[in-house]
C-alpha cells in the first residue's frame, strides 16, 4: 500500500511516524510461533495487514476458535476499529498461518488536512485500548493487561520527556490525541460493548456446504398474542428512553465534533463570564452580595441552561429535517432531548459550583436533597415552553431571532448577578411574576442559604408549569400536520 500523493505536512507526518500504511515488499508468514514470540507484551497483529490487503476464506469464519469478527470493535462502533487485528488474532491461535505476499499496489489517498490526521490517530489509539481489554476480557491474555497497563503508559510517559527535552519532533497536538485516545478507549469499549449487548450479536456463520434448504411450505396463520396495556406502555417506554439517549448523545457529539476542548466548553463560558461580573460588581460598581462567586456562578448555570434549550428548541424543526421526514417519528420527542442535553451540562458544571461553595466557606446541608426536585420544575417549565417556540418557528422564521434578543435582554432584567432585595419594591412584584425569579431564589436557598425554599413560590411555580405543558404541547401537536410541508 503505498502513498498516492505526498504533498501536505499532514500526509509527509503520516510516512515519517508510521510508514504509512504498507506492509513492506518481503514476503512472510505469521503462525502460532510468531504470536507465542512476544512473550511480555500484546501480538501486534495489526502489522500483519488490514482489509484493503487481506483475504481470508470464508471456512475460518465457522471455526469454533475463530468465529466472525469481534462486533464490539466494528468500524461503526466507538471503539473506531481494530476488529481486523482481533480475527488475525484468532486464527494464528487455532493454528492457522498468515500468509503475506506483496503481489499488488494500492495506491492509498493519507488525510490532507492536520485536523482529520489527529482525529484518525485518536481513532487508532482508542482501537489499540479496546483491542487490548478484548484480549483480556475474551481470551485472558496477560500480555495484552501488562501491555495496557504498564508498556502503554511508560511508553508515553517517555515521549512525552522526549519531546520536552526536543528528541522527539512529534507535533504536541499529535501527540496529545494519542494520549487521549489511549484513555477514550476504555469509554469508548464500554458503549461498543453495551451497544453489542442491546442490539444482539450476528448468528454463527454457516459453511454453503452445510446450509440446508427446506423445503417450501405454505404460510400458516400467525396467531398473535395480545398483552395488556401495561405491557404496550412498558415497551413504549423502553423505546423513548433509548431514543432520547441515542439523541443526546448525537447531539453532545455534533456539539463538540472537531473541537479540541470538547465539553470543556460547558464550563469556560460561564467561568470566563464569571470572571468578569466579578470584576465589574466587586471591584467598578461594589454590589453587596455575600459570597458573590457562587451567588454569580449559581444564576449563570441555572439561565444558561434555560437560555440554550429555548434558543436551540426555535430550530429543531427545520434543523432536522431527515428525523422529521420519517414515517411515525415520535417529533414531540425533539424538545425534550434538547433539554435534555442542556440539563447533562448543567450536572457536568454543577461540581464546579460545589468547589466555588467551599472555597467561600458555604456548607451543604440535608436540605440539599431537595435539589432534584428543582431539576425536575426547571426540566418540565423548559420543555412546556419549548414546545409552543419550536412549533412557531416553522412558520414565522424571525422567532429563532426574535427571541434571542428577548433571552438576551433577560440576562440583565433577572437577579443573575444582582440580590432580588436590590430591587426596588415598586418593581419586585413584577420580577416575582417571571417564574424563572422563583426559581432561582429556590435553588440559591437550598444551595447559598441552606434553607427551605418558599413554599408559596415553589406551589405556584409548580401549578404554571402545570398549566403550560399541556397548553405547548398542544399546540406543538396541532401544528405538527404542516411540519413536513414548511420544511
Amino acid at each position: 500500500m503505498l502513498p498516492y500523493e505526498l504533498e501536505t505536512p499532514a500526509q509527509i507526518l503520516v510516512e515519517q511516524l508510521r510508514n504509512g500504511l504498507s506492509q513492506g515488499f518481503v514476503p512472510f508468514e505469521a503462525d502460532g510461533r510468531w504470536l507465542a514470540a512476544y512473550g511480555h507484551t500484546t501480538p501486534p497483529t495489526w502489522e500483519l495487514g488490514v482489509s484493503a490487503n487481506a483475504a481470508f476464506r470464508a471456512s475460518i469464519f465457522a471455526h469454533p476458535q475463530i468465529g466472525l469478527m469481534e462486533e464490539v470493535l466494528g468500524p461503526g462502533t466507538p471503539t473506531a476499529g481494530a476488529e481486523e487485528s482481533y480475527l488475525m488474532y484468532k486464527t494464528l491461535n487455532a493454528g492457522y498461518t498468515i500468509v503475506y505476499q506483496p503481489q499488488a499496489y494500492v495506491w492509498h489517498r493519507h488525510r490532507r488536512e492536520m485536523s482529520d490526521l489527529y482525529r484518525q490517530i485518536h481513532g487508532y489509539m482508542k482501537s489499540a485500548t479496546a483491542y487490548n481489554l478484548t484480549l483480556w476480557f475474551k481470551d485472558r491474555d496477560r500480555r495484552a493487561l501488562r501491555n495496557q497497563l504498564r508498556d502503554l503508559p511508560n511508553y508515553y510517559a517517555r515521549r512525552i520527556y522526549h519531546r520536552l527535552r526536543g528528541w522527539d519532533k512529534t507535533p504536541w497536538p499529535l501527540l496529545w490525541q494519542e494520549v487521549f485516545g489511549y484513555f477514550a478507549g476504555y469509554w469508548c469499549y464500554w458503549q461498543s460493548w453495551q451497544h453489542v449487548q442491546r442490539q444482539g450479536r450476528s448468528d454463527p456463520y454457516i459453511p454453503v456446504s452445510e446450509r440446508k434448504i427446506e423445503p417450501f411450505q405454505s404460510p400458516q396463520p400467525e396467531v398473535v398474542k395480545v398483552h395488556g396495556a401495561s405491557r404496550r406502555r412498558s415497551s413504549r417506554l423502553i423505546y423513548v428512553y433509548d431514543l432520547v439517549r441515542e439523541l443526546v448523545s448525537r447531539d453532545l457529539k455534533l456539539l463538540y465534533k472537531r473541537s479540541m476542548l470538547g465539553i470543556a466548553w460547558t464550563l469556560i463560558s460561564p467561568l470566563l463570564q464569571l470572571a468578569v461580573f466579578a470584576f465589574v460588581f466587586r471591584s467598578v460598581l461594589r454590589v453587596d452580595v455575600p459570597n458573590f462567586a457562587s451567588f454569580a456562578f449559581s444564576g449563570l448555570l441555572i439561565w444558561t441552561w434555560t437560555q440554550t434549550s429555548l434558543f436551540q428548541a426555535t430550530g429543531l424543526i427545520t434543523g432536522n429535517r431527515a428525523l422529521i421526514r420519517q414515517p411515525r417519528f415520535p417529533v414531540a420527542i425533539l424538545p425534550v432531548v434538547t433539554v435534555t442535553t442542556g440539563l447533562i451540562h448543567f450536572l457536568l458544571a454543577l461540581p464546579v459550583l460545589v468547589v466555588f461553595l467551599a472555597i467561600e466557606g458555604v456548607h451543604l446541608t440535608p436540605i440539599v436533597l431537595l435539589l432534584p426536585i428543582l431539576l425536575a420544575l426547571q426540566f418540565v417549565l423548559t420543555v412546556s415552553v419549548a414546545y409552543p417556540l419550536a412549533a412557531l418557528n416553522v412558520t414565522f422564521r424571525d422567532t429563532q431571532h426574535t427571541l434571542g434578543v428577548l433571552l438576551q435582554l433577560m440576562f440583565y432584567v433577572l437577579p443573575i448577578f444582582y440580590d432580588i432585595s436590590n430591587v426596588p419594591e415598586r418593581f419586585r412584584p413584577l420580577y416575582l411574576i417571571n417564574p424563572m425569579v422563583s426559581l432561582l431564589e429556590a435553588y440559591r436557598d437550598i444551595l447559598l442559604r441552606g434553607e427551605l425554599p418558599d413554599a408559596r413560590s415553589l406551589l405556584s411555580l409548580s401549578i404554571v408549569t402545570i398549566v403550560l405543558l399541556p397548553i405547548g404541547y398542544r399546540i406543538f401537536k396541532h401544528q405538527s400536520h404542516r411540519f413536513v410541508e414548511e420544511i
